[in-house]
């Protein structure tokens, strides 16, 4: 069964700074101020950032 891939746009440098410190990535990875993030880690993403401050409990509810 084949993988979806989200590409999920960092928007900040605080939101960049989270990311290179949490999430492993490799370079391949980005795609400019974007990464690649498979369908099975977007929710967990997502929860650690809300967690952070990084987005806003509206935006999570869009994915929930």
């Amino acid at each position: 069964m084949p993988a979806s891939v989200y590409m999920v746009r960092v928007m900040t440098v605080e939101a960049r700074a989270w990311v290179e410190e949490n999430v492993p990535l490799e370079p391949w990875q980005w795609w400019g101020d974007s990464f690649a993030c498979e369908s099975r880690y977007v929710s967990d993403l997502l929860a650690g950032m809300l967690e952070a401050g990084l987005i806003h409990q509206q935006d999570y509810d869009l994915f929930g």
